[in-house]
């Protein structure tokens, strides 16, 4: 009634009509051609959309630069092999970055206020060799301080800062099952050396929001052991002058806290840290960056400095294939961050480095041909810098992203396809297979393998590299069918992915496969339920599929938590080798024993394979260990920590690989027959 009054009816009738027509042509129309039209000869219809969103997605995810090559795998790991690529074996991983940092809390927090909030992997000299190791810096928790010194004065005064860090190898563990250190101790002693120990940035998001130092208070390094203290003061250029009486009542205002007003003990000179915690301050500056699920800590001319690697995402590149960064990418369970969002298009043009020291944050653009950041540098020429300003020392700790790879993986399990009809037949899709060490019993899907560092020689070539690499499996089913690398080194060859793809009608066993093989064997059964009694906890490690020549060596370490000591210790690797599976109580020996009592070659280990017979092999293994812990005393009285532990490191390996010798003369014993003091001596 009240829209004939009005004389709206005819406009509503009109626009009634414009809805039903609306409904019409965008539904109703487009379902009849889609089932009258299309449906009969879909992919004739489709073609020209499929190659052109195969054509899309490749170039917005960079697949298109892949380096695809054809590789026929072979049956084993030789001893031959083993001694060629002995770098590769030496820098195989066998500490989950979890498990070691249970270690490093356990045995290196010093004290109660200090934490680790990460283990990092990343490459470093190491007297001339490069070694693979894993890295945590040790940072300050206010929160921890003992009951009753948790004072204003000491949160924000005194308790400043975190103070050195820890490194360990990746391949090997004392005799007890903890990790060796390169680094450890406060104040830090070995290798990488850290001549700037004190850390006021860093991963620690649970401290307080400020600090203050140049202060009346003298700032806390460390506790001597005759109970002093040592103490410093900041000489840095991190953080905001405090100022006059007005200055300091704003920031007395800004965190509603008095004290920063009437404390006698700060004066104008004195220096306010603010934003010390890299989640916060790094996207401060870039909010229009998204950033990779893991920053890691790297030591560069004796500073700890924090590198974080940051993306340029779209949504809206014309026919890409859009992804789920947070389906699609994962980082360690411990990670703070975790990359977000949708995308299809995705480049690392940035690489953010934080000093640990003074706060300072350059954004370095690691990839000046990206359209995107060309637009961000326009409109803010001052916030970035270019990579060539970066010192090569800090180059050589820079590494391909695991956040990017794991997107880039995602997306190349399906568009490695290039033929539209293949494609459209969703033939030859494939998957990163599932982590075969999540147990899944109860229902539902394993997560995806991880992708993990190593230092390796890829096939063909002759230099070893520092590589990121992840196994391929066909879509729904478990054998593996090509595994991908890509390259890390600085150089021009950088950020370079490299396919390596099996033939059509060759096995090759994929993770869960060999997984299952390796509990199925009798030997680790028996060990598995030996070390599980009286409460103990079995606990895996991660599963690495590590290429070896033209064959694939898999490696799974397991540790034991026990009810007296809570702390996870390396008690065993099993190595899954061709047919065979290889267990013991270090990676050396679980590959000698994947050869049937032939000792592998090469280096860390005993030298090189002895020949003649079954005794005089081993006579040779006991006298290179014999020779290997001399050249350890040596570099021990020279204080060369590093060079003690991998020539200790040697002569157990050679008298791992005399024991399992020693078995064929009488017979597989339980355990190994001699054991290697943690000291080295002349008489093994």
């Amino acid at each position: 009634v009240n829209i004939r009054r009005r004389g709206w009816a005819l406009p509503v009738i009109a626009v009634g009509l414009l809805g039903l027509s609306s409904f019409v042509v965008g539904g109703a129309y487009p379902a009849f051609v889609q089932r009258f039209r299309v449906d009969p000869q879909e992919f004739q219809k489709e073609q020209p959309y499929i190659i052109d969103n195969i054509n899309a997605t490749r170039a917005a995810f960079n697949l298109a630069n892949i380096d695809v090559q054809a590789r026929t795998p072979g049956v084993d790991v030789t001893p031959q092999d083993v001694k060629a690529n002995d770098s590769t074996i030496s820098n195989i991983r066998v500490w989950r970055p979890l498990v070691l940092k249970e270690n490093f809390q356990s045995l290196q927090r010093i004290k109660q206020y200090y934490e680790f909030q990460d283990v990092d992997v990343d490459r470093y000299d190491m007297n001339g060799q490069r070694r693979v190791l894993m890295l945590s810096a040790r940072e300050v928790n206010q929160g921890g301080i003992p009951t009753g010194g948790g004072t204003w004065q000491n949160q924000h005064l005194v308790y400043t800062h975190g103070y050195g860090a820890v490194a360990s190898q990746v391949n090997t563990a004392t005799t007890e099952g903890a990790p060796q250190f390169t680094l450890f101790d406060i104040p830090p002693v070995g290798q990488p050396v850290l001549t700037t120990p004190q850390i006021y940035y860093g991963e620690n998001s649970n401290a307080v929001p400020f600090v203050v130092t140049n202060t009346g208070a003298q700032e806390l390094d460390y506790q001597k052991t005759d109970q002093t203290q040592q103490s410093s003061t900041y000489q840095g250029t991190g953080g905001i002058p405090v100022g006059g009486f007005f200055q300091r009542a704003l920031f007395a205002w800004r965190f509603k806290d008095v004290n920063l007003l009437i404390s006698g003990l700060i004066h104008s000179d004195s220096r306010i840290m603010i934003y010390r915690d890299i989640y916060q301050r790094v996207p401060k500056a870039a909010p229009f960056l998204k950033f990779d699920g893991d920053p890691y800590a790297a030591i560069v001319d004796g500073r700890l400095v924090w590198i974080w690697d940051a993306y340029t995402t779209t949504n809206m590149y014309p026919y890409s294939q859009q992804t789920d960064l947070a389906k699609v990418t994962s980082s360690d369970s411990g990670a703070q961050y975790s990359l977000t969002g949708t995308a299809n298009y995705i480049r690392n043009s940035v690489k953010v480095v934080v000093d640990a020291y003074d706060g300072s944050v350059k954004y370095y653009v690691s990839d000046p041909t990206d359209p995107i950041i060309q637009v961000w540098r326009n409109a803010f020429p001052t916030l970035f810098t270019s990579m060539d300003q970066a010192s090569p020392e800090l180059q050589a700790h820079f590494r391909y992203p695991e956040n990017l790879f794991q997107a880039q993986a995602a997306q190349f399990a399906n568009y490695h396809v290039t033929n539209p009809n293949t494609f459209y037949g969703k033939q030859d899709f494939w998957q990163v297979p599932g982590d075969p060490t999540v147990d899944v019993s109860g229902g539902g899907t394993p997560p995806p393998i991880r992708p993990y560092y190593l230092l390796m020689r890829l096939p063909g070539e002759t230099t070893e590299q520092f590589v990121l690499i992840l196994p391929f499996s066909p879509q729904g089913r478990l054998n593996m069918v090509a595994w991908m690398a890509a390259r890390s080194d600085p150089g021009s060859s950088y950020g370079q992915i490299i396919s390596y793809e099996f033939p059509s009608g060759v096995n090759v066993d994929g993770p869960s496969q060999v997984f299952s093989r390796m509990n199925q064997d009798q030997r680790f059964s028996e060990q598995r339920t030996l070390l599980g009694q009286a409460g103990s906890t079995i606990e895996f490690g991660d599963f690495l599929v590590i290429p070896v020549a033209d064959a694939l060596l898999y490696v799974q370490p397991v540790y034991v938590s026990s009810q007296q000591n809570a702390i996870p210790e390396l008690k065993l690797v099993l190595v899954g080798n061709g047919a065979t599976v290889g267990v013991g109580n270090t990676l050396r020996q679980a590959l000698v024993d994947s050869y049937s009592g032939q000792a592998p070659g090469g280096g860390g280990g005993g030298g090189p394979t002895p020949g003649g017979s079954v005794q005089e092999q081993i006579a040779a293994l006991i006298k290179q260990a014999a020779d290997h812990f001399a050249a350890a005393d040596q570099a021990l009285k020279a204080g060369n920590l590093a060079l003690y532990q991998t020539e200790v490191n040697a002569a157990r390996d050679a008298i791992a690989a005399a024991n399992q010798l020693a078995s064929q003369l009488t017979g597989p014993s339980p355990g190994p027959s001699v054991t290697p003091s943690a000291t080295p001596s002349a008489s093994p």
